[in-house]
């Protein structure tokens, strides 16, 4: 999948126009639905790390965009949750994966590995890896 592709995916994903640029939106900062749109794909951005609960509280209540970096974030979250069913082949499979503990993260879920820059990388690589057939 291209980085375009990725970003297309991520737009349906969290129901964002087609016509934004994904660069653009996460700069103006996603709106606070996203995070609902996570949660319908079964993903809790709070519980993995990636918010506070008093920061979504916050958002919520005054109707704020995420920040840039949260909203880059959140990026992160729906690429890898993308890659992942890519690579399981269903919704189910992958949220397996991703929510159960890796001693190659760490001892942490990819979920929560993603938070990270470099959680991030190592979870896109093994990801490929696994696209790949390479499982040692």
């Amino acid at each position: 999948m291209t980085r375009k592709d990725e970003g297309a995916a991520v737009m349906q994903m969290l129901a964002c126009s087609s016509e934004c640029h994904i660069e653009a939106l996460i700069r103006k900062g996603f709106p606070i639905t996203t995070i609902d749109r996570l949660s319908l794909q079964g993903i809790d951005a709070v519980a993995v790390g990636l918010l506070s609960a008093r920061r979504l509280r916050y958002c919520r209540q005054h109707q704020k965009c995420f920040t840039p970096e949260e909203s880059d974030h959140l990026y992160r979250l729906c690429t890898t949750l993308i890659k992942a069913r890519s690579v399981f082949g269903d919704q189910g499979n992958a949220l397996t994966w991703l929510r159960r503990p890796h001693a190659s993260f760490g001892g942490v879920s990819a979920l929560t590995a993603v938070v990270t820059t470099p959680g991030y990388e190592c979870v896109k690589d093994e990801l490929e890896r696994m696209r790949s057939g390479y499982f040692a």
